[in-house]
């Protein structure tokens, strides 16, 4: 019985790759994404003192193909603080990284994909296609999706550190450093 407390103990202490101990990977799901996400929203921006843009009701979906995840949310513009002049809904796609200060898997790299508005000529699409992007790439990228809890990156006083985000069908799963 000893021998077999020393043996679990030296392989533990030198952090073998094949400890049996730690986790090989993490998963989470869409729909814990999407709780984060919702926490996040509404946002609100004024530009100019004329126009408010509030951005609501974020819906995530995994693209396991593409390596990304879809965010789809509703825009209204409005002006001067009154009724809404512009309805529209805004899609993009964004990476997914691992962000160390904040023990968190975050949004990276937004990319707008689709804005939909109704009435609007093309000039004026184009233009709020501009300050959507803009917007998108401010307020999105670094979001956490999901944060570690400070025993899920340790174990039995060894750092464990995520090495590889790999987006399923059902959410994400981040594989450990072995």
């Amino acid at each position: 019985m000893r021998s077999i407390i020393v043996i679990l103990v030296s392989l533990l202490l030198t952090g073998c790759a094949g400890n049996p101990l730690k986790p090989s990977s993490v998963s989470f799901t869409s729909a814990e994404m999407q709780t984060a996400l919702d926490k996040k929203f509404p946002i609100d921006k004024k530009y100019l003192g004329i126009f408010d843009l509030t951005i609501s009701h974020p819906s995530v979906q995994p693209r396991p193909a593409d390596k990304r995840i879809a965010v789809q949310f509703d825009a209204q513009v409005y002006t001067l603080g009154y009724n809404a002049i512009l309805n529209s809904t805004v899609s993009l796609t964004t990476n997914l990284a691992y962000d160390a200060s904040k023990r968190s898997i975050v949004l990276k790299d937004p990319r707008l994909e689709k804005i939909s508005f109704t009435g609007l000529s093309s000039a004026q699409a184009e233009g709020l296609n501009q300050i959507a992007a803009l917007l998108v790439r401010e307020q999105l990228d670094g979001a956490a999706v999901y944060n570690f809890k400070p025993e899920q990156l340790r174990l039995l006083g060894m750092n464990i550190t995520p090495e590889r985000i790999e987006i399923t069908n059902t959410g994400v799963t981040v594989h450990i450093q072995q």
